[in-house]
Order: structure tokens, then C-alpha cells, then sequence
């Protein structure tokens, strides 16, 4: 598997990289704070039916990942990280 290539912290091809925590783009709402590993390029979630099954797949490649809160705002790593 080839490097994936990053831009600010976020994988934009496919492929395997090395992130710091503290340098990834961090998430928020109202139940957690989770840093947001996953590409913005082409790089997709696969169809996965064991997280179908429990409700956190995606039906086809290239669909936006499942999510049950409310759509997370931007801000620094949480204190302790």
C-alpha cells in the first residue's frame, strides 16, 4: 500500500500514514471530542457489513460515514492531550 499524501493533518489519497494527535483537526459537540482521522480526498470508507449490521457503515463506498449526534464544530485537541 502506497503513503497516503496529507494537508493539514487530513489523508486526501488513500494509503497508509503517521499522524501526531495533537496535530490533527479535532471535533466537538456536545457528547465528545473525537480527532477527525479520516480523508477528505479520495480516499473513502469501504462497505464494511459488520458495521452495517450495528449501524455504523456505509451502504455503498464514497457515502459520507454514519453518524447518530449532532455534526461536530472545529476547536484545538482537548486539555491533556
Amino acid at each position: 500500500m502506497a503513503e497516503a499524501r496529507l494537508e493539514g493533518g487530513v489523508p486526501q489519497t488513500a494509503g497508509w500514514f503517521v499522524l501526531n494527535a495533537r496535530d490533527a483537526p479535532w471535533l466537538h459537540n456536545e457528547l465528545r471530542s473525537v480527532a477527525k482521522f479520516g480523508g477528505e480526498g479520495s480516499a473513502r470508507y469501504p462497505v464494511e457489513q459488520a458495521a452495517i449490521r450495528h449501524g455504523a457503515g456505509v451502504e455503498a463506498e464514497g457515502d459520507p460515514p454514519y453518524a447518530r449526534f449532532s455534526e461536530p464544530r472545529p476547536g484545538p485537541p482537548p486539555a491533556g492531550i
